[in-house]
């Protein structure tokens, strides 16, 4: 649901961009056998595209919080594995 440039700069391995703007022409190519994830930036956008999956009767999924959120407690838990026990970096 992200737009292209947000998408370059970063997204979850394994997730096919459509920007939310363009989700209507496209939900012909999105599988209806499986349950849709959706993330955008914040989750606005994804909350909306929900929206119009589950009108077009597609099982969906919104992370809350959005890619800028999932980057904050990824990049935290990375942060925590490369630490020592009293929080000192190795």
């Amino acid at each position: 649901m992200r737009t292209p440039g947000e998408y370059a700069w970063g997204h979850i391995e394994g997730f096919v961009n459509i920007p939310l703007d363009d989700l209507r022409e496209h939900i012909d190519q999105i599988p209806q056998d499986r349950p849709v994830y959706v993330i955008c930036h914040s989750g606005l956008r994804s909350y909306l595209a929900c929206r119009i999956l589950m009108q077009n009767n597609l099982t969906c999924y919104n992370f809350s919080g959005g890619y800028s959120f999932y980057q904050a407690v990824t990049a935290e838990r990375c942060a925590a594995e490369n630490a020592y026990p009293c929080g000192m970096p190795r």
